[in-house]
């Protein structure tokens, strides 16, 4: 009914629509992707935590 005649009704306006884009937009993107086996698999052996035997074996087994 007030539209843009009530002061800082456009702004207001645009605020929303600007607090809804970013909202849709962040729902759309979703979460971040899973690491994949092949880099935990990766990050294991860099730090030691698996032997490069078991580390080759199971890199065998993911292909």
């Amino acid at each position: 009914m007030y539209g843009y005649h009530m002061p800082f009704g456009g702004l207001m306006g645009f605020l929303i629509a600007v607090v809804f884009i970013i909202v849709i937009y962040r729902l759309l993107k979703g979460a971040p992707p899973e690491s994949s086996a092949k880099q935990i698999l990766d990050e294991r052996f860099a730090k030691g935590e698996i032997s490069e035997e078991e580390y080759l074996s199971k890199k065998e087994n993911l292909k």
